[in-house]
Formats: structure tokens, C-alpha cells, sequence
């Protein structure tokens, strides 16, 4: 089977840090030809070439299915404060943004300035690592607080409850550590998402968009606090409050109560724990995420 021809385009840089406007990949097919275009217009460390490689698997796995020309705009980074009025992708999106198709993030092929050299290989070492029973019995996060005045809120929360380990980093940008493309951290505070299954419970907080390691901590067979949040990303609608996780409010006034009730019903916690992990297994592989992908596309093809 002849495979689809790619034409990728680097175009002038826009910086995708200020850039939650423009989009940051630019995708078309011509159904005559079979070739896809692909314009680069700058984006946030490796992310448009890992959605490029997304995109290549699931545009070759349907190609004879796309029955006409189009294109589509792409965001790649962590909201889109101003989406267009047609039908775009993003990595997440507010209810009230209906024109943007929420798409599987560049994560599901890796991100290695953080660790996550390989999509597949992290969630089978998280998967390996969720097999022992936890160390620590309590509640960890760590990550850069300054994305989100939550993140800080949270640090503030944690200092004062003993059930809480949470740690604030930075990373360093620019320097990666020897022997490895993973960005060294001040005072080296890194911990792998493989050792986070060493505590029994695990959080996840919003960033300065949407959260890229949510989908991997359900891999970790631990009770997984989520934080409610406006931005939501694809898999979201699959996900069930007490039944694959437990929700706390988005200004996280209910934590502590919410940690008591897992202490205090540690059999319904851990089948929380088992059923989101379920859920990841079945939903969140990266064949998943490249037939999430296959399907937005053949939306706009037809």
C-alpha cells in the first residue's frame, strides 16, 4: 500500500509562549493527490513534532477514506484564548468554544525536556511500578507552581497538612542533563511519574492550560484527586466523579475533606484506583490517541 506523501514547511517562527491566537501547525490534504501539507509555524519545545508524527499515523491509516481536500488549523499550546470561527484543533477547550475540536496532545508520542522520552515505554514503566504496593501513605504532587495561582495555593495547602508531599520546581531552561534529553531542575527535584506510584494518592492540578500528565497518572493504580477545571481535554466525557477519580472543587475548599473520605473508605478509594487505571488501559494508549486522531480528520473530509 503506497503510503501518503508529507510536504512539512517551517514558516517564520511565532513565539509559542505569548501565542494563544495563531495557530502553531497548519495541516491540509488533497484528496487527488494524497498528500498532506504540513506548515510549521513555530511551537513550544518538541510539541509540533510529536503532533506531526500523530498526525502522519493517522492520516496514512485512513487516507482512502478522506474524500476531499481541506485544511485545518492546529494550537499547540496550552489553551486558545481566541479560537476561529471554523472548525480547528486544539489540545483542549471551554464549553463555550463549540469550533474547536479537542484533539489527543503531543504527549502521546513524548515529551522528553521532562522525562517522558517515549509515550508507550513511560506508561508500561508506570503500569510496572503500580504493581507494588505504595510506600508512603500520602498525597503527592510536584511541579512548577507558577503556571497557576492553584498550583501555589496548593503548596500552601500541603504545608500545613501532614497527609500532603508536595514539591514546587523549575526547570532549567535549556540545560538538559548529561546522557539525557530531560531538562535539569533547581536543586535537582525531579521525581519520574514511575516513582509517583511510591504514594498511595496522587493529584492533579491545571497548569497554565490543561494538565499533560493527567493521562498518565490514571495509569498509576492510585486514587487520583483531580481538581475541576475549565479547560477539558478529549477524554474527558469518559470520565466518571467516584468511579475513576475523586474530584475536588476547583479552588480546592473541599481536599481535605475529600482525603478523609478516601482514608475513611480505603475499599472504594482503591476500586477508584483500579477503574481509572482500567479506563487508561482501554482509552488512553497511543493507538488510542492516533484513532482519536483518524476520526477528527476524516470529520473534516467529509
Amino acid at each position: 500500500m503506497q503510503r501518503v506523501k508529507a510536504v512539512i514547511r517551517r514558516l517564520l517562527a511565532i513565539d509559542p509562549r505569548r501565542n494563544r491566537t495563531q495557530a502553531n501547525l497548519i495541516f491540509s490534504f488533497d484528496s487527488r493527490t494524497k498528500k498532506i501539507g504540513i506548515q510549521d509555524r513555530g511551537g513550544y519545545q518538541t510539541r509540533n513534532v510529536s503532533t506531526t508524527h500523530l498526525l502522519l499515523e493517522a492520516a496514512h491509516a485512513v487516507r482512502e477514506q478522506l474524500a476531499k481536500t481541506f485544511s485545518v488549523d492546529i494550537f499547540t499550546g496550552d489553551l486558545v484564548v481566541d479560537p476561529p470561527s471554523r472548525p480547528h484543533f486544539a489540545y483542549c477547550a471551554a464549553i463555550d468554544q463549540p469550533q474547536t475540536v479537542m484533539i489527543p496532545d503531543f504527549v502521546f508520542w513524548g515529551w522528553p525536556q521532562v522525562g517522558i522520552d517515549d509515550y508507550e515505554a513511560t506508561r508500561q514503566a508506570i503500569l510496572q511500578a503500580a504493581r507494588r504496593e505504595p510506600e508512603d501513605p500520602r498525597l503527592f504532587w510536584i511541579g512548577n507552581p507558577k503556571t497557576h495561582l492553584i498550583r501555589e495555593r496548593f503548596l500552601e495547602l500541603a504545608a500545613n497538612d501532614d497527609r500532603i508531599h508536595a514539591g514546587g520546581l523549575r526547570w532549567t531552561s535549556g540545560t538538559v542533563g548529561q546522557g539525557s534529553r530531560r531538562l535539569q531542575t533547581e536543586g535537582a527535584a525531579f521525581v519520574s511519574l514511575a516513582d509517583h506510584c511510591r504514594y498511595r494518592y496522587l493529584i492533579d492540578l491545571e497548569g497554565a492550560g490543561y494538565s499533560g500528565r493527567l493521562k498518565l497518572l490514571l495509569f498509576a493504580g492510585r486514587p487520583l484527586f483531580i481538581q475541576t477545571r475549565r479547560w477539558r481535554e478529549f477524554f474527558f466525557d469518559g470520565l466518571v466523579p467516584f468511579e475513576h477519580y475523586i474530584p475536588v472543587k476547583e479552588d480546592l475548599s473541599d481536599l481535605s475533606s475529600q482525603i478523609d473520605w478516601a482514608e475513611a473508605n480505603p475499599q472504594s478509594a482503591a476500586a477508584i484506583a483500579r477503574q481509572g487505571q482500567e479506563f487508561a488501559i482501554g482509552h488512553l494508549c497511543r493507538r488510542h490517541a492516533v484513532e482519536r486522531l483518524s476520526q477528527c480528520l476524516l470529520a473534516l473530509a467529509h
